[in-house]
């Protein structure tokens, strides 16, 4: 929501990209490559943290059966690993996301990461 919003504050008018910034903690794929297209130039300084523990960045449907993904990331991705063994528990803001912030952003690696296959 913090996106679709920031995007939508700054095509009205009512914030300057010049001096917008936008960090989103665990978030959903939010659009499709032409609005990410769309994004990018108008909310150039977008960060996203994830934690690689938290299930919900990696949701594409509560369908059982996953569909092509249309949808991806925005933001400057940033992730790192804290795991509680509680799906839930890993997408905590409280518990997970704002300690990070607080006291261990030297943990966040910056930058697309790249998985073993």
């Amino acid at each position: 929501m913090a996106s679709l919003a920031a995007l939508n504050a700054v095509v009205s008018g009512v914030l300057n990209p010049n001096n917008t910034a936008i960090v989103t903690y665990g978030s959903l794929h939010v659009g499709d490559q032409s609005w990410a297209d769309a994004y990018g130039p108008q909310v150039p300084l977008s960060l996203r943290v994830a934690n690689l523990c938290d299930f919900v960045p990696s949701m594409v449907s509560l369908e059982p059966e996953t569909p092509t993904d249309p949808y991806i990331h925005v933001g400057y991705p940033g992730t790192f690993t804290w795991q509680t063994w509680d799906d839930w528990g890993n997408h905590s803001l409280a518990n997970i996301y704002q300690p990070i912030v607080q006291s261990y952003w030297s943990l966040i690696q910056w930058g697309p990461q790249q998985y073993p296959q």
